[in-house]
C-alpha cells in the first residue's frame, strides 16, 4: 500500500458541495483528487433550493442556462397562520444578478457538476472510496482509503453486500470533507459540536398534486405555533410538504408509500394550510428526517478542513446549510490557492473558518442575532427566528430580505 503523487486538495464527499469544492479548486489551478464511499451520484431525487449567490456560482461554471431548463424559479415567499398570509419577502427585488431562488432535484444539480468536472477539468469522482484514516505529516496529510466492492450475500436471492476490496493511501497537501451529517473526517479531527435545541423532526412528502392551479410558484410558510411547516414548488409541477413534527408525532412514512398510507396528512394540512386546495393525486415518497441544530466547534485544523453538513446544520426550510456551504467552498479555495500557490501563511485558512463560525453561531441563534427593527409588525417580531431560518438566501442578500420583513442583524444600523 504506498500513497500517489502529492495532490494539493483531496476532497472527501461527491455531493453538491465537495462536488463544488472540486470544480472551484481545479479552476483554480488545484491538482484536485474528490472520492466518495457511494457508487454514483445521488439515487434518490431530494430537491434542493439554490439562493441568489449559489445560481453566480453555477453560472461561473457555466451550467445555470441548464439547471434553469431542469428547475423552478421561486420570486416570493409567503408566510401564513392558519388562512391569513401574515408577511411574504419578494426576492426580485434583491440586489443581485440573480434575484430569485431555484428549486431543483439533487441528482440534477450533482450530474451537472459532474460534467464540468469531468469534461472541462478532467477530473473523475473516484467512487466507492471511503475514508477510514488519517497519517499527519508535517507538509501533507496522507488519507488512508478503503476500496469498496460488492459481493453476492450466501444465498443468493440477488442480493448484494459491501466489502472492503484493499486498502490504498492517498497524500494531499490539504483535505476537505464534504461528507455530510455522519462526517468520517470531524470523527477523525475529533472535534465536538455546540447544539442549538433540540433535533427538528421532519416528515417529508413529495406528491404529485390533483389540480395544477392555486399556488403560485413560491415558497410558502406555514407557521403553527412553534413550528414551521414548508410548501415546495417542485419541477414538473409536484410538491413537497415538510411538515415539522414532534419526535411522537405520527405524520411520517417509509420510502415509497400511497396516500392511504397517510391518513393524518390531509388531516394535517386542512389545520395548518387550510389555504392548500391542490390536494394529493400522487404520494411519489414520504419520509421521516432528522435535523440536528449544530455546529462543530472547529471547522478545521491544520490541513484538514470540514464543509457543509459536516460543519454545521439547521431547520430546512431556507436550505441554508447547503448554500452557505458553497460560500464556504468558494472561500476555502480562494484561501487555499493562496496559501498553495502564492505563498499565503496558513492563517489565512483559520481566518476564514473563524468567519464562517462565527456567522453560524448567528444564525442558529448561539449568540444574539437578530432583532426586529421599528417597522416590524408585532407577528414578525414573535416569530423573528422561524422567518430567518426560512428565508432562501445568504450574505447580503440575506441581510436584504430580512431588511423587507423588518428585521435585522443585532446591532447593524437602523
Amino acid at each position: 500500500m504506498s500513497a500517489d503523487m502529492t495532490k494539493d486538495l483531496l476532497v472527501v464527499g461527491a455531493g453538491p458541495v465537495g462536488l463544488m469544492t472540486a470544480v472551484l479548486g481545479a479552476r483554480a489551478g488545484l491538482d484536485v483528487e474528490i472520492i466518495d464511499q457511494e457508487w454514483r451520484i445521488a439515487s434518490r431525487s431530494y430537491a434542493c433550493t439554490l439562493h441568489p449567490h449559489s445560481l453566480e456560482l453555477l453560472d461561473r461554471i457555466g451550467i445555470l442556462s441548464r439547471a434553469m431548463e431542469m428547475g423552478v424559479r421561486v420570486d416570493t415567499v409567503g408566510f401564513y397562520e392558519g388562512a391569513d398570509r401574515c408577511a411574504e419577502v419578494h426576492l426580485g427585488a434583491l440586489p443581485a444578478r440573480f434575484p430569485f431562488a431555484l428549486v431543483l432535484y439533487q441528482d440534477d444539480l450533482e450530474g451537472l457538476i459532474e460534467d464540468v468536472l469531468r469534461e472541462r477539468h478532467s477530473r473523475r469522482v473516484s467512487w466507492g472510496k471511503r475514508l477510514d484514516g488519517l497519517i499527519w505529516n508535517e507538509d501533507s496529510v496522507t488519507a488512508i482509503l478503503e476500496c469498496l466492492r460488492h459481493r453476492a450475500t450466501e444465498g443468493g436471492n440477488e442480493r448484494w453486500t459491501e466489502v472492503v476490496d484493499r486498502r490504498s493511501l492517498v497524500k494531499a497537501r490539504y483535505m476537505a470533507g464534504a461528507d455530510g451529517p455522519r462526517s468520517r473526517l470531524v470523527h477523525l479531527l475529533g472535534t465536538g459540536s455546540d447544539a442549538a435545541g433540540e433535533p427538528l423532526q421532519y416528515g417529508i412528502f413529495e406528491f404529485d398534486p390533483e389540480s395544477e392551479s392555486g399556488v403560485a410558484e413560491e415558497l410558502r410558510v406555514a407557521i403553527d405555533g412553534a413550528m414551521a411547516h414548508v410548501l415546495w414548488p417542485l419541477p414538473g409541477g409536484a410538491c413537497r410538504w415538510s411538515l415539522q413534527a414532534a419526535a411522537n408525532d405520527g405524520t411520517t412514512g417509509e420510502s415509497v408509500l400511497p396516500v392511504g398510507s397517510h391518513p393524518t396528512l390531509p388531516a394535517k394540512l386542512r389545520r395548518v394550510a387550510p389555504w392548500f386546495h391542490r390536494g394529493i393525486r400522487t404520494m411519489d415518497w414520504a419520509t421521516r428526517i432528522e435535523f440536528p441544530q449544530r455546529i462543530v466547534h472547529q471547522f478545521g485544523r491544520g490541513r484538514c478542513w470540514v464543509l457543509g453538513d459536516a460543519a454545521h446544520q439547521t431547520a430546512p426550510g431556507g436550505a441554508q446549510s447547503m448554500n452557505l456551504a458553497l460560500r464556504e467552498a468558494e472561500e476555502f479555495i480562494h484561501a487555499l490557492r493562496a496559501v498553495v500557490r502564492d505563498g499565503a501563511p496558513s492563517e489565512t485558512l483559520r481566518a476564514a473558518s473563524e468567519r464562517w463560525h462565527d456567522e453560524w453561531r448567528r444564525l442558529l441563534g448561539l449568540d444574539p442575532s437578530i432583532e426586529a427593527t421599528p417597522d416590524a409588525s408585532a407577528w414578525v417580531k414573535d416569530h423573528a427566528g422561524q422567518l430567518a431560518s426560512s428565508l432562501p438566501a445568504s450574505g447580503e442578500e440575506f441581510h436584504a430580505l430580512l431588511g423587507q420583513l423588518g428585521l435585522r442583524w443585532r446591532g447593524s444600523p437602523a
